[in-house]
């Protein structure tokens, strides 16, 4: 007999269908993170009685193989990257406004405690990103923009203005300026990666690939700890373009924004996007030395009440499809506050219920970044769409209706399915050893552990559901 997830626990496919109805009327309620914030069971070896669950179990890298330094972000070190663009930044008071001190220190405050490994990129803020992660004990993502003449270098429009004037590019002058700012600051230890701006230069531009590598190379060669460099660049970029600007860089960090791109409705557009990525770094052949970078939103103002109760489905749909498809680290753009933009709370709080079960105790996160995905479970969906397409201008793409993932670590798995339709789903997930010494646990909603002794359960999501299980024995 199945066990369905509706009858063996109040689950987070349930949580999540109480949310998208709004039956509370907080419209910034998150999905109930009981787990996320708690110790999951410590991973085991050979403690079943049967050999082939301690075999199903006893697969893919553990903890103790992982040697990077446990108080650096990864790539440097384990911890998982999550962060804000402009933490304490903007204001409603419209573009160029800053807030009162105090405000924007309680803001960052409530960052800073939400679990978040970084801050920044900054901005406006910038100068004071290293005293913001000194204060939070967290690492930050310091900018470097080369200032030429006394003229800083905003957007890839310098390089047309330069080239109307029949300017030369002065490469020794953006050469000391990139190295002036870098010696300022390099002794600062939470500096833990540099932002090269500016940002979505162009790649059919051979200047603008010039100045990312001649950046790229006099950051490394002022820099002692050799800290790794991104650069962002525009959501509609493709694999080929990707793989031009970072070709010298050590991300790929491309904006990902759903609902400002227009897919609302569409919303595997994150996978598109990470797909993307992961492809530019195949064709770099950099699958071990270019990480990916997710760049979700957090900036348009929902357009009616009912789709601002979506906000908690639409964050956790955009933070676990985007990890499901390979991101390693989350970067929100932005948690600057803006005019016309009341929702900025239940945005902030959701992403950070999202942020504390990556980097909290329970640390999903790590899963995601040193698991080893594994085939040797199943999903099969029993009712729903079975596929879904994107539609973007000269973008056509058709996936599976439910993304499935199961990834071996520490002598666990962690399991997630992801509904990528705007209907309601349900499936079995099967495969696992029968033994009632195997327990399936959520890693979100409902603090409930069930038993399946004959290897597979149920489940049902609502609209761009998420559901994650952590699966462990217990003798």
């Amino acid at each position: 007999m199945k066990k369905t997830l509706f009858a063996a626990l109040p689950a987070v496919a349930m949580a999540t269908a109480v949310i998208l109805s709004g039956c509370d009327g907080d419209k910034s309620k998150p999905q109930k993170p009981a787990n996320g914030f708690d110790t999951l069971p410590a991973g085991q070896s050979g403690i079943a009685s049967s050999e082939k669950v301690n075999k199903f179990f006893d697969v893919g890298p553990v903890a103790s193989d992982i040697k990077l330094d446990a108080n650096i972000v990864y790539p440097r070190g384990s911890k998982f990257p999550f962060s804000f663009y402009s933490v304490g930044g903007g204001s409603p008071e419209g573009r160029g406004k800053l807030l009162p001190e105090a405000e924007k220190l309680a803001d960052q405050n409530r960052i800073l405690a939400g679990g978040a490994t970084l801050v920044g990129p900054q901005y406006e803020l910038n100068k004071e990103v290293v005293d913001l992660a000194k204060r939070g004990k967290v690492q930050a993502v310091y900018t470097i923009n080369p200032v030429v003449d006394g003229e800083p270098m905003v957007g890839s429009k310098i390089f047309d203005k330069w080239a109307r004037a029949r300017k030369p590019i002065q490469w020794d002058k953006i050469k000391a300026s990139i190295a002036e700012q870098v010696k300022a600051v390099a002794n600062n230890p939470e500096i833990a990666y540099w932002d090269l701006t500016p940002e979505e230069l162009r790649p059919w531009r051979k200047s603008e690939m010039e100045f990312i590598k001649i950046g790229a190379e006099t950051i490394r060669a002022n820099d002692p700890l050799k800290r790794p460099i991104m650069m962002y660049d525009p959501g509609h970029r493709g694999a080929t373009s990707l793989a031009t600007t970072c070709k010298h860089l050590d991300f790929v960090a491309k904006g990902m924004y759903t609902n400002y791109s227009g897919m609302k409705t569409q919303r595997v557009w994150n996978r598109y996007s990470v797909e993307q990525m992961t492809g530019a770094r195949e064709i770099l052949k950099r699958e071990k030395d270019l990480t990916v970078l997710a760049l979700p939103e957090m900036f348009q103002q929902p357009k009616t009440a009912e789709e601002e109760k979506m906000i908690p489905t639409w964050v956790r749909y955009d933070a676990y499809c985007s990890l499901a498809a390979g991101a390693q680290g989350i970067i929100v753009f932005s948690a600057s506050k803006r005019k016309n933009f009341p929702a900025w709370d239940a945005y902030l709080t959701n992403w950070l219920t999202v942020c504390k079960e990556l980097t909290g105790p329970a640390n999903i996160g790590k899963a995601f970044l040193f698991g080893e995905r594994r085939n040797d479970l199943v999903m099969e969906q029993t009712k729903g769409p079975k596929t879904v397409e994107i539609a973007k201008k000269r973008i056509k793409k058709t996936y599976e209706g439910v993304s499935f993932v199961n990834i071996a670590y520490d002598h666990m798995r962690y399991v997630f399915v992801i509904n990528n339709t705007t209907e309601p789903v349900a499936g079995i997930v099967d495969g696992l050893p029968y033994s009632s010494e195997i327990k399936v646990k959520n890693l979100w909603g409902e603090d409930d552990t069930m038993t399946v002794p004959e290897g597979n359960w149920e489940y049902e999501l609502p609209p761009y559901g998420v559901a994650g299980w952590v699966i462990y024995r217990e003798k």
